[in-house]
């Protein structure tokens, strides 16, 4: 907390420490098998049909994946909303209109405010948002319900942050974490399979 404070040169600031425990937030850990894409796609084929049938009474949702696999979430979405992935229907070419977006530091701060915008409204479209830790810090929507992890995070402080996102209303919110031994495997500080099961205890 000092290192904080002194990188932005705050004197005489008062700490405000709580507990992080969200008593509002189910948090679940569930292993995930097999290679990345079927892997992936088993998890989000079932979001995205649930997405398609319930469109904006779908709980407004983040799931945070890897950058490396945005592309592939973003498309299989499409693939499986068809022309069904903007709502109304008749509103196919307003990007506003469209009932899922992605969010990651490559993007033009325009698009990120743009989206955060979204997700802000009452009247929001948008119900499932593909992100990565850029998404983290400062964003305080009250209404997301749900937030899913593909694969750990670097570590369990980063996880709270990101599950942190939802609940802000008060809420019963769920956090799920899909992981695999490969994911612990691969010397994320501060992560391993110990590190998951005390969170879950």
């Amino acid at each position: 907390m000092k290192s904080i404070q002194d990188s932005l040169g705050l004197k005489n600031c008062k700490h405000v420490i709580t507990n992080p425990d969200r008593k509002n937030i189910c948090y679940k850990k569930i292993l995930r098998s097999g290679q990345d894409v079927d892997s992936i796609q088993s998890i989000l084929i079932p979001i995205a049909e649930a997405l398609k049938k319930k469109k904006i009474e779908c709980p407004l949702t983040i799931v945070y994946v890897p950058l490396r696999l945005f592309g592939f979430a973003y498309k299989l979405f499409a693939h499986v909303l068809g022309d069904e992935q903007y709502f109304p229907p008749r509103c196919a070419s307003i990007p506003s209109n469209k009932l899922f977006a992605q969010f990651h530091a490559r993007q033009t701060n325009q698009m990120k405010e743009e989206i955060l915008k979204q997700m802000s409204s009452e009247a929001s479209i948008v119900r499932v948002v593909f992100a990565t830790v850029a998404i983290g810090m400062g964003v305080d929507i009250r209404d997301i319900h749900q937030v899913i992890n593909i694969g750990p995070p670097s570590s369990v402080k980063a996880y709270f942050q990101e599950t942190g996102r939802a609940g802000r209303d008060g809420k019963q919110s769920t956090a799920l974490l899909y992981y695999n031994s490969r994911d612990i495997a691969k010397n994320r500080v501060g992560m391993q399979e110990r590190c998951a099961d005390l969170l879950y205890e």
